[in-house]
């Protein structure tokens, strides 16, 4: 009951009703009909929360006439949790004291074998702080396209390579900025390509405010969001 009252207070407070009483299931039909949270306006989440209202509805006029099993508890309590408490995206980046990062002066040889030990596909080229590139595991070929030919050396630098890493030139991948405070689970919109031929997100660049000329928090990933509660709660739905 803590846990449903906590939810019902906070989808009030999202539609910013001014008058009375709102009952818990007005408040979660304007939240979902409006959007006023990402996660409440999925259907599935949308139809759980209904049909635990309706459970609580009968439950209180009538305690034995159904028991929640310990999994769907928990599983509502996991969604309360992510609407009350909403992950943010910082939570889940790898901080920037934790990355490996390139700069114009940084040579090939060096920073592809960091890359190969620690399993990398991306790292930032950085100028102060902040991200003016990307070297990935594409950039030898865009380079080679470029070129129509490649005559690189281990001895070469980044910054000989730099019309190949610009940030908004890379041939198939695409990199978006967000700010610490966004909402993580808004987050998973931006690896689901629209359409055919549109360019992937490869990385999420975390700066304070989502803009590009900020100086870098950190970095996240698609399996970075494998953290979210989103994930977890796929296996409780599993025992119910």
């Amino acid at each position: 009951m803590k846990a449903f009252k906590e939810l019902e207070d906070r989808l009030v407070v999202l539609i910013k009703a001014d008058y009375g009483f709102v009952s818990f299931s007005h408040a979660l039909d304007q939240v979902h009909a409006e959007h006023l949270d990402p996660l409440v306006s999925q259907e599935e989440t949308y139809q759980f929360l209904k049909t635990a209202s309706d459970l609580r509805n009968l439950l209180s006029h009538e305690d034995n006439i159904a028991i929640p099993t310990p999994s769907y508890c928990a599983l509502f309590e996991s969604y309360v949790e992510e609407i009350c408490h909403p992950v943010k995206a910082e939570a889940l980046m790898t901080r920037a004291e934790n990355l490996i990062f390139a700069w114009d002066s940084t040579k090939l040889g060096e920073l592809s074998e960091k890359m190969a030990e620690r399993h990398l596909s991306h790292v930032p080229l950085l100028e102060d702080g902040v991200v003016k590139g990307v070297f990935s595991s594409t950039s030898f070929f865009q380079y080679f396209l470029e070129h129509q030919g490649i005559n690189l050396t281990p001895l070469m630098t980044v910054g000989q390579l730099a019309s190949s890493l610009d940030i908004s030139s890379h041939l198939n991948e695409n990199f978006v900025f967000v700010r610490a405070e966004q909402p993580a689970y808004s987050l998973l919109r931006y690896f689901n390509k629209v359409q055919a031929g549109d360019k992937r997100i490869s990385v999420i660049f975390v700066t304070k405010n989502g803009f590009k000329d900020e100086r870098l928090l950190g970095l996240i990933t698609q399996a970075d969001l494998l953290k979210l509660p989103v994930f977890e709660r796929r296996f409780l739905k599993g025992n119910n």
